[in-house]
């Protein structure tokens, strides 16, 4: 593989013919059970903890030839500081002490294309609205990439563990986890080299006081939907709790979110703001301006008995 990947590498009209192409998701999708949070470096100094890591995902990691470690960083030509990499230079290691037949791959060449500033940038109309952008370029990428040659299958899976520095709402995590699936990878883990994060919604301890229709009736979505729909009603809007529901799922969409597949801390974040600025003014710098609103509520109105 080898040399065909330098030939390919000198020659970049053999390289467009070779390597497949890689489609970003519409919508970023449901983040599996096995990746509900985020692990610690740390784990990776225990023997135990990589094992059950793998098997989580459906792994036997003795079996497992070849394992990509993807990172959130921009193309490795630019002037961009990552501070993900000395993460992914632990977690090589401890595979490659761990498993010595496993051939771990750093994909330097699988990058991000859009300057988010999402470290700069917390809030969580920044975080819903930027949508990433993922290319290859396989002049940046020194080993060959099974990923970008062939399609996984079921039978010939390409396991995948997701690195970076730090993780605060998940969204860059999920949104790269999204890509990876959408073009068949598996993520066996996300690892940062802060404290373990939360990515799944969780249950709150205090229920929300509203019922929801399936499938926004878990996780932290109708604990949200109470806090929208009370602020909605301050503000003059005839709404129920599914109306703008709806309503917020209709603007999630637009930027390929739903309320599904929030993080637990996207989630948190977007009511806090919707708290802090209303309404209508979260739905209309969100994309989706008071005339869409009114007719929208209008349109999923409950008819009267």
């Amino acid at each position: 593989m080898k040399a065909e990947w330098d030939k390919m590498v000198k020659n970049p009209g053999l390289a467009c013919g070779m390597l497949r192409r890689l489609e970003q998701p519409a919508m970023r999708l449901p983040l599996p059970s096995h990746l509900s949070h985020t692990l610690s470096r740390a784990s990776f100094l225990d023997n135990n903890d990589i094992t059950n890591i793998f098997t989580k995902a459906g792994f036997d990691p003795g079996a497992i030839k070849t394992l990509t470690l993807a990172y959130p960083h921009k193309h490795p030509g630019t002037k961009h500081y990552n501070a993900a990499e000395p993460t992914v230079s632990y977690v090589k290691a401890a595979l490659s002490q761990r498993w010595p037949a496993m051939s771990v791959i750093i994909a330097e060449g699988l990058f991000e294309e859009e300057h988010l500033d999402r470290s700069g940038n917390q809030s969580a109309l920044h975080a819903l609205r930027g949508r990433q952008h993922y290319s290859f370029d396989i002049g940046a990428q020194r080993e060959p990439l099974p990923f970008v040659l062939r399609a996984p299958t079921p039978d010939d899976p390409d396991p995948v563990i997701l690195v970076d520095d730090f993780v605060e709402q998940g969204t860059t995590a999920v949104d790269w986890t999204s890509f990876l699936h959408h073009n068949g990878a598996t993520v066996v883990a996300i690892v940062a080299g802060t404290d373990p994060c939360r990515l799944a919604q969780d249950n709150p301890v205090t229920p929300s006081r509203i019922a929801l229709s399936p499938p926004f009736n878990t996780g932290t979505i109708p604990v949200l939907a109470e806090e929208f729909v009370t602020v909605a009603r301050r503000e003059g809007m005839a709404c129920t709790p599914d109306s703008v529901t709806a309503l917020l799922e209709h603007t999630l969409n637009r930027h390929g979110r739903s309320l599904t597949t929030l993080t637990n801390t996207e989630s948190y974040r977007l009511r806090n703001e919707t708290r802090h600025l209303g309404v209508t003014r979260f739905l209309t710098l969100a994309g989706c301006g008071p005339a869409e609103q009114a007719a929208f509520l209008a349109a999923h109105a409950t008819p009267a008995p």
